[in-house]
């Protein structure tokens, strides 16, 4: 009998179907047929649903796709915003903007993003892909493959998320481009966004040339308050940051513990945006068994980010009185007003200017030729590069200025989520807390936004060079019987694949040399400069005023009465603090003490590492009938072996010193380079089989070994100090070039029922159990100088017990899930729904009940959709919700970070002027919903966040 493999199509769906082959590079990643269909140009939200829904019933793997609705309309202005309405894929989010993608609890570095099959490179230091680095506006589609196949990349536990770019020959000639104007509610700014792409095949259509250019602004604010972290202390431990009887008024904790926080900063961000992403494709078919494909994309992304803030520190700091501990030790009240000269450290409130900036480009180009042996036989060969690129060794893009005075303050939680911190504002009575331009001890002044109360603090740049570059070569080939039962399709092929990243460290946090000692001191002898003194801190101890030199300006930033004002306790936040320009600063500063503020390597913190992986595959599809009911079977297997080589430098401490008013920097010897090597080879089967028990019921089930390969910054060797506090903490971080990849084995079981044009239901099962999952251990070390004298911690006379965390291949954990989807067309109305959720667990969660450093699975939470839409020959009109439950988002140092459940509201309307001419409508997040996150307990307050509604009008053209 003739196997059915879908249920009866007509043109129409057959056309739309075609639409979603567009680009897919090699071969299609999802296994979606390729049989040539009339082809008829649709448009619109429905028909781009079922396009995707015709992908995920034809793949003989669990696929989820998304199309576009035309050549140039994505259905978000973000990649990610798609992704996250695709059942079991959650996103994270930076400033409001979908930047990495989850998929069934896994996070961005156990996902592999390809572009037409394709690995894309990355702009950070691990392997984690940002999907705010390429606009919609060019992709014509996503497959994310949750099962594993031997045709797809490895590298994803999570899944291979697949982006589909266009071709000439499949456009044909045509033309579109869209205006839009950008407005941030928060920032109540408007910025501009393009985008083009033109298709036009020649030479009886025998060549096509494709061009796509999008440019995206945004420029918008974002409002927080965070604390960076509670220290735990337990009663009987002999820390001196325990309270003593006399300092604490209260602990409802029955063990004595207490969490102490550490600081609070109140912060407005300022983002501005730039992306120009190019796409150039070339397609040659000299006889009608040859096309030749010549492809280049090419992404620059600018994140210039300004951030002013208002910062109280007070952690790590022995002295605070009328403590207060509620049952779970969490401090929720507390006085801090240690004086200057009382001993120790003094409360310190500042007013901070960062830059954190991205600048990033990525370009990937490649040549690609089939060539149709027989109707039944094709041969292709593969060849690209993909480059990424991220260059400041002068860290002008992450830097940091700051101007105080020291004080006192009260912290009071008053059973809101965010603390509020007072005390400060005004003047300290009859105590005097710091020392005036003579050294006095005096009263600082009464007004705490009076700029006369300032004194130049810390400053620091951090600089970088990263650079991420994949070279692969590929020859594949395929053979198609054509026929309904049987072998019906074969593949196989070999590639060779080399991955360079490196990362070069700079920073201005180095000692001064004799002859910038000598000029300091000349031009500035309160510095108290000797060669060896920490550049950075050359007035932490507050030896001048800004009284005494030219000061930049100073102003008053309003953030106004609403910020934060949906987050619980929002009231009480102080909303007005000193701001000054970030530049200005460091130019008076560095001229006052006559040296300049350049970066050196820190060769500890950089290296590179290179992979070649080496790959054997073949998969083969069997087709019949089962019982006389129509099946396909697949069976693959991959063979892959990876050479590492690991470049680093290696250093010794030699002691610590104190930068600042809580921070100290380590001291380290010379470095000694270092050239690591391991290799690791694997066998990764995959069997789906799927069988149609009626023309609309899909039973489908899949096993797969997949594996993600450790991060970068796992496999660097070496030592890396992270910011080490006066008394503590004191984290250490190590790498472990041994590091192994992770293993999982898959099991996914689905039932599809396709009831209706458009319209259908799925629930599928999936299971994994993950091998050789990497457990950051964290533990106590005493290390010692060259002549094997302990580290002290200048402080307090301490001897330093370091938390030495290093990563290691321990532990084995089990995911399990259900996904449920429905998509519903009613019928000709016009009105169609989409609604899918995910439900996950795993024998890894987080025990908030116990203190070790026990492993945990983080990113693993519950999340729903729903979408209603409406579209007629006029009118569109959409409405998104997306959440997201509670989730496990890191634990250090035994202590974890919880990020709160989220959930957003998403619009987007357009209106056909002509058949050619739509104006179009996006509202992001229209509610204006706020993030939140939190330690070990709910009351541990870590992260409140709002970066506002925001909205896009544009024209979009079509020809």
């Amino acid at each position: 009998m003739s196997i059915n493999r879908g249920f009866k199509k007509k043109i129409l769906v057959k056309a739309i179907a075609s639409c979603a082959a567009f680009g897919f590079g090699i071969q299609a990643q999802a296994q979606v047929s390729d049989s040539a269909v009339e082809e008829v140009l649709v448009t619109g939200v429905k028909a781009a649903l079922i396009s995707a829904m015709e992908t995920k019933r034809d793949s003989s793997g669990v696929v989820d796709a998304i199309s576009a609705e035309d050549i140039g309309k994505f259905p978000d202005t973000n990649l990610a915003e798609s992704l996250q309405r695709i059942p079991g894929v959650s996103i994270d989010r930076e400033g409001g903007e979908g930047k990495y993608v989850t998929v069934r609890g896994f996070g961005a570095g156990f996902n592999v993003t390809t572009l037409n099959g394709r690995q894309l490179t990355s702009e950070n230091i691990n392997r984690d892909f940002e999907f705010d680095t390429l606009g919609s506006e060019m992709i014509n589609g996503l497959v994310i493959n949750k099962s594993g196949s031997a045709l797809t990349e490895t590298g994803g536990i999570g899944a291979i998320v697949d982006i589909r770019t266009s071709r000439p020959f499949d456009v044909g000639n045509k033309i579109a481009g869209s205006i839009k104007l950008d407005y941030e509610t928060l920032a109540e700014e408007s910025s501009p966004q393009a985008s083009i792409l033109v298709s036009q095949k020649f030479a009886d259509d025998a060549f096509g040339v494709l061009f796509a250019y999008n440019h995206f602004e945004r420029d918008s604010i974002v409002n927080r308050v965070t604390n960076n972290h509670w220290t735990r202390v337990e009663k009987n431990s002999g820390s001196d940051l325990y309270p003593d009887a006399s300092e604490l008024t209260s602990n409802a904790n029955p063990d004595g513990r207490l969490y102490l926080p550490q600081n609070h900063f109140i912060q407005q961000q300022h983002d501005q945006r730039t992306r120009d992403n190019a796409n150039l494709v070339l397609q040659f078919a000299p006889s009608d068994d040859l096309t030749i494909t010549a492809d280049a994309l090419y992404s620059d992304y600018e994140l210039l980010r300004d951030q002013n803030m208002l910062v109280n520190w007070f952690g790590s700091r022995p002295g605070w009185r009328d403590v207060v501990a509620d049952a779970n030790g969490t401090v929720t009240h507390f006085i801090a007003d240690k004086r200057e000269g009382e001993g120790c450290c003094v409360q310190s409130t500042e007013f901070n200017a960062i830059k954190e900036n991205r600048k990033s480009d990525t370009l990937v180009t490649g040549l690609n030729a089939k060539w149709d042996l027989s109707d039944k036989f094709s041969v292709i060969a593969d060849a690209y590069r993909s480059e990424s690129n991220y260059k400041d060794p002068m860290g002008f893009g992450n830097s940091q200025v700051t101007m105080g005075y020291r004080n006192r303050l009260t912290w009071d939680m008053e059973g809101g989520f965010i603390p509020y911190i007072s005390g400060f504002e005004s003047g300290t009575g009859t105590v005097p807390y710091q020392p005036d331009a003579s050294g006095n001890i005096t009263i600082p002044n009464k007004d705490y936004l009076d700029p006369s109360n300032l004194r130049p603090g810390y400053t620091i740049r951090n600089g970088r060079i990263i650079e991420d570059t994949i070279d692969q070569f590929k020859i594949a080939g395929a053979f198609e019987s054509h026929e309904d039962s049987g072998l019906v399709k074969a593949d196989f092929g070999f590639s060779y694949k080399t991955r360079e990243k490196a990362r070069q460290q700079f920073t201005t946090g180095r000692g001064l040399t004799a002859a910038e000692a000598a000029t300091v001191n000349a031009k500035e002898p309160r510095a108290y400069a000797v060669p060896g003194s920490s550049l950075n801190c050359m007035f932490c101890g507050g030896e001048f005023f800004w009284t005494e030199i030219p000061r930049p300006n100073i102003t008053v930033l309003d953030a106004g009465s609403d910020f934060l004002d949906g987050v619980s306790s929002g009231g009480k936040i102080h909303t007005q603090w000193l701001q000054f320009d970030h530049d200005e600063f460091r130019r008076i500063y560095e001229g006052h003490i006559g040296v300049p503020f350049t970066t050196e390597k820190v060769p500890s913190e950089s290296y590179d590492i290179t992979e070649d992986i080496t790959a054997l595959y073949t998969q083969l599809e069997f087709a019949g009938d089962l019982s006389g009911l129509p099946y396909n079977f697949v069976t693959g297997l991959r063979y892959e072996r990876t050479d590492l080589t690991i470049g680093g430098n290696l250093a010794a401490i030699l002691g610590v010193e104190v930068e600042g008013a809580e921070v100290l920097k380590q001291k380290l010897t010379a470095v000694t380079p270092t050239n690591l090597e391991s290799d690791y080879a694997m066998f990764l089967p995959n069997v789906n089989f799927k069988i149609d028990l009626s023309d609309d019921l899909v039973l489908r089930t899949a096993y797969s070994k997949t594996i993600t390969r450790p991060s970068m910054e796992n496999l660097r060797p070496g030592l890396e100090f992270g910011d080490l506090k006066q008394r503590g903490p004191y984290p250490v971080h190590s790498g472990n070039p041994d590091l192994k990849p992770l293993e999982s084995d898959n099991l996914d079981l689905s039932l599809e029922w396709y009831y209706g044009a458009g319209s259908y239901a799925s629930a599928g099962l999936f299971y994994k159990q993950v091998d050789n999952f990497i457990l950051d251990a964290t533990s106590g070390q005493k290390l010692t100088d060259p002549d094997g004298n302990p580290i002290i911690d200048p402080s307090n006379g301490k001897v330093i017990e370091f938390a030495v965390t290093k990563p290691s291949n321990v532990e084995t954990a089990d995911v399990q899930g259900l996904e449920l989807a429905v998509q519903h067309m009613f019928g000709e109305t016009g009105f169609g729904t989409v609604v899918n959720a995910t439900f996950v667990s795993t024998n890894a969660e987080y025990d908030v009940t116990k203190f070790d450093s026990s492993f945990a699975l983080v990113g693993l939470s519950d999340s729903y959709n729903l979408v209603g839409f409406y579209e007629n020959d006029k009118y569109q009109v959409r409405l998104a919700y997306n959440f997201r439950d509670q989730f496990l988002r890191s634990v250090s140092d035994s202590e974890p970070t919880f990020v709160e459940d989220y959930g957003q509201f998403d619009l987007s309307a357009s209106y056909n002027l002509t058949e050619n001419v739509t104006i179009t409508l996006d509202g992001i997040n229209i509610t204006g919903e706020a993030t939140r996150w939190h330690a070990r307990y709910s009351n541990q307050f870590l992260l409140a966040e709002e970066s506002g509604p925001r909205y896009t009008l544009g024209v979009r053209a079509s020809f």
